[in-house]
């Protein structure tokens, strides 16, 4: 059963964090990503390094920095240990309302880690060991409960960060609907555009949304959803003609997760289309600009 309140909010937002953190975050850090035990001593000191003190956890400001390493750190432990997300009710820096924690595969009887805690702790001894601390301590019960049963393997909750498969049989699907339905959603929404997948026409296709669903809440409207399928195929096939990349799809999710873009450019960025066509109801420019942006 899929989660709901704060922890559903929490997994829908999982793989948008994570996408700001490699992204924006940690751009041209040379950070690998890979969810290693390496990589929890470079995010640690790079956000002891940001940010200063524990104070700054709070700030608006950083949210983004927070949030995705507070996503990237509990992933890389379950990474270890298996597990789940869950919901702490005690608010705690950056996290008013409650805090995502990482529960460990039960079978090892674990304490769950508040990943949130574990950065204010960083702050506190400023080592750069205080992740790789918790990878360790989890590693060891899972070496042990594996010397007490060698056939054992900590199993972990499937989310938005996880390995999808860009060869999946629903994306082939949902790639061939949105190719074949092409002709006819020009011929609704705007007969009269060109529409070559050039960078140009990416300045139309923003005022094509902002015209046909003005507000957010419109764009996600379930009524829209043609509209809206339609429109984040064609800006990532615009992404994808024009820098490079593969579309991709978590097919194990369910609900109304939509194909993202990886590898765009020389950076390999990701794209998620339906969060570009949402920030530029807002942000004048902003789908050329991306594109643009893939570019370096």
């Amino acid at each position: 059963m899929a989660a709901t309140g704060p922890l559903g909010g929490w997994h829908e937002q999982l793989f948008f964090v994570l996408m700001v953190l490699e992204d924006m975050e940690l751009r041209d850090t040379g950070f690998p990503f890979d969810y290693s035990r390496e990589s929890l001593a470079e995010l640690e000191k790079h956000l002891v390094g940001a940010l200063g003190d524990a104070g700054q956890l709070s700030l608006t400001r950083h949210r983004a920095l927070v949030e995705g390493t507070v996503a990237y750190l509990g992933e890389a432990l379950m990474r270890v240990a298996g597990g789940a997300w869950a919901w702490s009710e005690t608010p705690v820096e950056g996290f008013p309302g409650g805090a995502p924690i990482v529960t460990a595969d039960p079978a090892l009887g674990l304490e769950p880690v508040t990943p949130v805690l574990l950065l204010r702790r960083a702050f506190e001894v400023r080592d750069a060991a205080r992740f790789t601390e918790a990878h360790d301590r989890l590693l060891g019960a899972v070496e042990e409960k594996k010397r007490a049963d060698p056939s054992w393997r900590p199993a972990k909750e499937p989310t938005d960060a996880d390995q999808p498969d860009p060869d999946s049989a629903p994306l082939a699907r949902w790639l061939a609907d949105r190719a074949a339905a092409f002709g006819d959603w020009t011929a609704a929404y705007s007969p009269d555009g060109n529409w070559d997948f050039s960078p140009d026409s990416l300045t139309r296709l923003q005022e094509l949304v902002r015209r046909e669903t003005p507000t957010k809440e419109e764009l996600k409207d379930p009524a829209n959803r043609v509209f809206r399928d339609g429109a984040a195929w064609y800006l990532g096939e615009v992404l994808r003609r024009n820098v490079g990349g593969r579309w991709n799809l978590n097919p194990d999710l369910g609900g109304d997760d939509q194909p993202y873009l990886e590898a765009l450019g020389p950076a390999r960025h990701k794209s998620l289309p339906v969060v570009a066509l949402r920030i530029s109801l807002r942000r004048d420019g902003y789908l050329r600009q991306h594109l643009d942006d893939l570019t370096r």
